[in-house]
C-alpha cells in the first residue's frame, strides 16, 4: 500500500514538473498553445475519447486536462495586457465559471466525484482554453503571426485527414453512421462537426489575412476550407456559414462586397469545371440527402424539450442555479430509446447545469460583445465569427477547441483601440484602417495613432 501511495506521488511529481515546463513553452511560443488545442481538433474524428494518460489517487488524468491546467496557468502569468479592456469580459467569464463550479461541487456533494467531473469536463476546458485565449495580447505581432501560422497548419492538417477518410470510407451523409470499437455510434462523414466548424473559421481568418496582404497562400487556403467545409456535410456547420456569410456582407462596405462577389463568381466557375466531366456527380445524392434529412434535428428538439420541462418541474432553485453536473440527462429519443448524452445545444446545456442565472449572464456578456463589434472599427470578420458561433452554439454545442477564435473575437470587442470608435467612422478610408483589429497589421496604439491622424 505504502509503495503503491509512493509511486503515485512520483508519477504526480513527474506530471507536475512535465506542467511546469509546458506552461512556460505556452507563455514564451503562443504557437505551442494553438497547436496543442488543434491537435484535439484533428484527432476528434479517429479518437473522439482520448484515454487517460494516468491515475492519480483515483482521479484520471486524460491528455485535455492537463493542456488546460497548462493553459489556465500560462493566463495566470500574462498578467493584462495594456491595450486589452477584455478584463472586463473576464468578470463575465469568472461569474459563469464560478457558477460552474458551484454545479460541479454540489454534484460531487450528491453524486460522487467521477460522474461530476466527467460530465463538466468540457465545460471547464473550454473555460480554460477561452481564458487562456482572451488573455493574449492579440496587439502584439508575435501572437498575430503564430495564429496565423496556427490557422494554416491545423487547417491544411483536418482537409488531409477529411481526405483521407473519404478515401477510405467515402464522403458519407447525414444519415450514416459507424460504430467505434468501444460501441459508441458516431458520424461516417469525412469530418465531425467541431472540426468542420475549425475550418469554417479558419477560412474566415485566412480571408482576413488574405485582405490585407494579398498572399496567395491564404486565399487558396480558405478556398480549400470551405469547400471541405461543405463536403463533409455538417448541416449545423452549413447554418453557422450562411449566417455568418450573411453577417459578413452586411458589415463590409461596399468595396469588399464586391470582392466577395467576385471571389464568389470564380468559385463558381471552378466547380462548374470540375462538374463538366462527372467527378462530383456519385456526391450529389449524399450532400441533396443531407439537405432534406431533419430526422436529427427533430430528434434534438425532442430532447431538449423534455430536458427542460423536467428541470422546471423539479423547483424554481433548479431552475434558477440548474442540476449539478453529473446528474445526467436521461430523456427517450424520437425512436423510443432512452438516451443520456450532452444535448446538441449549447444554450439548453448552460440552463441545465448553471439555470436561468448563468444563461443571462452568458446571454449579457454576448449582447455587450454583439454591441462592441458592431460600433468597433475593422470589425467584420470577427463579427461574423461570433455570429457563426453563436448558430453553431444552437444546434450543436461549443467545442472547446474553437477557443483561439472565440479569443480573437473577445480582445477585438474589447480592444482599447475600439474603444472610442462610433458606427459612423466605419466609413474612414481603407488607408487609414489598414491592419484591423489584433489580426494582421499593426499594433493597435500605432493604429490609433494613424486613425486620429486621418480624422484630423
Amino acid at each position: 500500500m505504502v509503495s503503491e501511495i509512493s509511486m503515485q506521488a512520483i508519477v504526480a511529481a513527474g506530471i507536475l514538473a512535465a506542467i511546469f515546463l509546458a506552461v512556460n513553452l505556452v507563455r514564451l511560443k503562443p504557437i505551442a498553445g494553438f497547436i496543442g488545442i488543434g491537435v484535439f481538433s484533428v484527432v476528434a474524428w479517429d479518437v473522439p475519447n482520448l484515454p487517460a494518460v494516468s491515475n492519480i489517487f483515483g482521479l484520471n488524468l486524460y491528455p485535455a486536462d492537463a493542456l488546460a491546467i497548462v493553459l489556465l496557468l500560462a493566463a495566470a502569468c500574462y498578467g493584462t495586457p495594456r491595450e486589452n479592456r477584455a478584463p472586463k469580459a473576464k468578470i463575465a467569464l469568472a461569474a459563469i465559471f464560478a457558477l460552474a463550479l458551484l454545479s460541479v461541487v454540489l454534484g460531487i456533494m450528491e453524486h460522487g466525484v467521477s460522474a461530476p467531473l466527467n460530465e463538466a469536463r468540457l465545460f471547464l476546458w473550454l473555460s480554460c482554453a477561452c481564458w487562456w485565449s482572451v488573455s493574449l495580447d492579440w496587439g502584439d505581432r508575435r501572437v498575430r503571426e503564430a495564429a496565423q501560422r496556427a490557422v494554416l497548419f491545423i487547417g491544411w492538417t483536418l482537409v488531409a485527414a477529411a481526405v483521407l477518410h473519404g478515401a477510405l470510407y467515402g464522403i458519407g451523409s447525414a444519415s450514416d453512421s459507424r460504430v467505434l470499437p468501444d460501441g459508441t455510434v458516431t458520424t461516417s462523414r469525412i469530418l465531425v462537426s467541431g472540426q468542420s466548424m475549425v475550418l469554417l473559421l479558419s477560412a474566415y481568418a485566412s480571408v482576413c489575412v488574405l485582405w490585407r496582404t494579398r498572399s496567395t497562400i491564404y486565399g487558396i487556403s480558405a478556398t480549400v476550407f470551405l469547400a471541405v467545409s461543405f463536403i463533409s456535410q455538417n448541416r449545423s456547420v452549413w447554418l453557422a456559414g450562411g449566417i455568418s456569410i450573411l453577417i459578413l456582407i452586411l458589415a463590409v462596405r461596399m468595396p469588399y462586397r464586391l470582392r466577395m462577389l467576385g471571389y464568389a463568381q470564380i468559385a463558381g466557375i471552378a466547380v462548374i469545371l470540375i462538374s463538366l466531366p462527372g467527378f462530383l456527380r456519385p456526391y450529389y445524392g449524399k450532400i441533396f440527402e443531407s439537405l432534406d434529412d431533419s430526422r436529427t434535428y427533430a430528434s434534438r428538439e425532442t430532447g431538449w424539450t423534455q430536458l427542460i420541462d423536467q428541470q422546471v418541474a423539479m423547483g424554481p432553485l433548479a431552475t434558477l442555479l440548474g442540476q449539478p453536473f453529473g446528474s445526467g440527462f436521461r430523456r427517450m429519443d424520437t425512436n423510443g430509446i432512452y438516451v443520456d448524452f450532452t444535448p446538441h445545444n449549447w444554450y439548453v446545456l448552460l440552463f441545465l447545469r448553471i439555470g436561468i442565472l448563468g444563461l443571462l449572464g452568458m446571454a449579457v456578456c454576448l449582447s455587450v460583445t454583439v454591441w462592441r463589434l458592431i460600433n468597433a472599427r475593422n470589425s467584420a470578420f470577427q463579427l461574423c465569427m461570433l455570429a457563426g458561433l453563436m448558430s453553431y452554439a444552437w444546434t450543436y454545442s461549443i467545442d472547446w477547441y474553437l477557443a483561439p477564435f472565440v479569443g480573437w473575437v473577445v480582445y477585438t470587442a474589447f480592444s482599447s483601440a475600439n474603444s472610442h470608435v462610433k458606427l459612423q467612422d466605419h466609413a474612414i478610408d481603407d488607408q487609414c484602417t489598414r491592419g484591423g483589429t489584433g489580426w494582421t497589421g499593426q499594433s493597435n496604439s500605432n493604429k490609433v495613432q494613424q486613425v486620429e491622424s486621418c480624422e484630423s
